[in-house]
């Protein structure tokens, strides 16, 4: 028989080690389905220490405080495929790393046990996000009936990451004592061999093309494991190989920032009245949104057509002059938000009217050609966004 599970005060850890007070994992807290590192699965631990060691009403035997199967199976179930794996050992704990795509799957396992009593994950492309995360355990969950006593919850890892990370875990096991914080990374990768600044600079210079030669000579010479970031690369940079001729780079030097714009579509003109651009130092996308006319209109307010109207108040940024020809120039560059952008994206037909104050209206309609320079800018930047973190995330990788 398993003796009874008494908790003690463990060392808690801040990001890469540091360590927290002690006197944090006493606290008998209660625990929202998203919380802080600093409310992490220690404190959790802690807290259920105080609610179960009067009279812990558990089955002492080993299959009650792990899952029963393999880390393998575990991944096979969430999966729904082999993936490969490689594993760390950290302190008493095995710890199995499943990457697959954007996702990161770990399996922990006492090493006094066969199986583990604690998986997790999280989306290496969503930072902030546990949604898809949470989805993954909940395949678990679904797919194997679990008959011991388990909790799942979501935890904030608080760094500069916004990492989220979606826990199933068995309540009363000694593993849910793990350190979140530990870093751990395979013995081989692309990043590993690559000179990182020079990753940087390619990013910053919009050199897509390089990076993605790079990687795929990479992968070519030595044939790495499937988990490996160089496909991932790859697989990121290939579909915007057919948009690179309609793609115009402009790097500034001074800046260290790259500007892409579509050809044919990179100012206000006549026929131009929707302008999207993207650089290589924000994740949001811009546009530049204006006309050409014989009078002024002052216009204070945007409303573009769709599903559900989207309306920009021109506030900064705005742009008025008279230019050579005579003609009135009134212009306003904005950010586009995600959900700004995924409704303009949801149809090609939309109405842009500029409003002013007196209540004149002025309507233009997008062309297809803005239409298409909006999709393609917007593959680029989402790229942009995912060669920004990848490096990032490998090289602060937590778990």
């Amino acid at each position: 028989m398993r003796k009874k599970y008494i908790a003690l005060t463990f060392l808690t850890l801040f990001l890469f080690g540091c360590e927290r007070s002690v006197e944090s994992t006493k606290e008998n807290l209660n625990y929202p389905e998203t919380i802080s590192q600093e409310t992490s699965i220690q404190n959790e631990s802690a807290s259920q220490s105080q609610t179960f060691d009067a009279s812990p009403n558990i089955d002492e035997t080993l299959d009650s405080l792990t899952f029963g199967i393999t880390s393998k199976e575990i991944a096979q179930i969430i999966y729904n495929k082999e993936v490969e794996s490689y594993s760390k050992n950290i302190a008493s704990y095995n710890i199995d790393v499943f990457p697959n795509g954007d996702y990161l799957l770990f399996c922990v396992t006492l090493k006094e046990d066969q199986f583990p009593s604690l998986i997790y994950t999280y989306d290496q492309a969503k930072p902030g996000r546990d949604k898809s995360a949470t989805a993954l355990i909940k395949t678990f969950i679904n797919n194997f009936p679990i008959e011991s006593d388990v909790k799942q919850v979501s935890y904030n890892l608080g760094d500069s990451t916004n990492q989220m990370i979606s826990c199933l875990y068995i309540k009363n096991s000694k593993v849910v004592n793990f350190p979140l914080t530990i870093k751990i990374v395979p013995e081989t990768d692309y990043f590993l061999t690559i000179d990182t600044e020079e990753y940087k600079a390619a990013c910053k210079e919009g050199r897509y093309n390089d990076i993605l030669q790079d990687a795929q000579s990479y992968i070519d010479n030595t044939s790495p494991a499937s988990y490996d970031n160089a496909y991932t690369l790859v697989s990121v940079l290939t579909p915007i190989v057919e948009y690179w001729d309609n793609i115009k780079v402009d790097y500034d030097s001074i800046e260290k920032v790259a500007t892409f714009s579509y050809k044919g579509i990179n100012k206000i003109d006549s026929n131009t009245h929707f302008f999207p651009y993207a650089t290589t130092n924000e994740k949001q996308i811009h546009s530049l949104i204006g006309f050409y006319d014989s009078d002024w209109s002052f216009f204070e307010s945007i409303i573009i057509s769709s599903n559900k109207n989207i309306d920009i108040s021109a506030s900064y940024n705005k742009f008025e002059k008279v230019a050579d020809n005579g003609q009135i120039y009134e212009a306003y560059d904005t950010s586009l938000e995600d959900d700004v952008l995924e409704e303009l994206l949801s149809s090609p037909a939309h109405t842009i009217r500029f409003v002013a104050k007196d209540g004149t209206l002025k309507d233009y309609e997008m062309s297809s050609e803005e239409y298409e320079a909006l999709v393609v800018i917007s593959k680029f930047q989402n790229v942009r966004n995912i060669l920004s973190d990848l490096l990032f995330c490998f090289q602060n990788r937590l778990i």
